[in-house]
């Protein structure tokens, strides 16, 4: 089987939520082609669906390796950075995303997340109000938009 062959199954057994033999395909996969990004990102992904951020987030660095523009895979990283409550990596990863990608509306969402827990209501703020430049019907983010006025 070809790399692309295995990459097909993994992404079939994620599509039915069998995480474990979604990463035995993808690792096939990546024995056939191990630059391939997208299984890498995908990988990474499927990491982070079962609480792995730490395999997630160095899948995501071998994405941003083989390919630095792919903006998901640095709002991936933060995310899972997120999940383990790593907000200064948050913020450099947001910002890699919004680097290549100033619309990349979810990146300044988060970013304006990490700002308010490390306590810089400034920047929060700022982050909030691109964020809704982007998306100006988000209830979500005018609330907390409000909320960290407030601080």
């Amino acid at each position: 089987m070809s790399a692309d062959d295995h990459f097909k199954k993994g992404y079939e057994y994620f599509e039915q939520k069998q995480y474990q033999k979604t990463i035995i395909e993808y690792e096939k996969a990546l024995e056939i082609d191990p630059k391939h990004y997208k299984i890498w990102y995908n990988m990474g992904v499927t990491y982070g669906m079962f609480g792995e951020h730490n395999k997630a987030i160095e899948c995501f660095q071998e994405v941003v390796e083989i390919n630095p523009k792919v903006v998901e895979a640095w709002y991936a990283m933060a995310v899972a950075y997120g999940a383990l409550e790593d907000h200064k990596k948050v913020i450099e990863s947001c910002e890699k995303a919004i680097e290549l990608n100033s619309r990349h509306e979810r990146a300044w969402y988060n970013m304006a997340i990490a700002y308010g827990i490390l306590g810089n209501h400034a920047q929060e703020i700022e982050c909030f109000k691109k964020a809704l430049e982007i998306d100006p019907n988000n209830e979500l983010t005018k609330r907390k938009l409000e909320a960290a006025k407030k601080k």
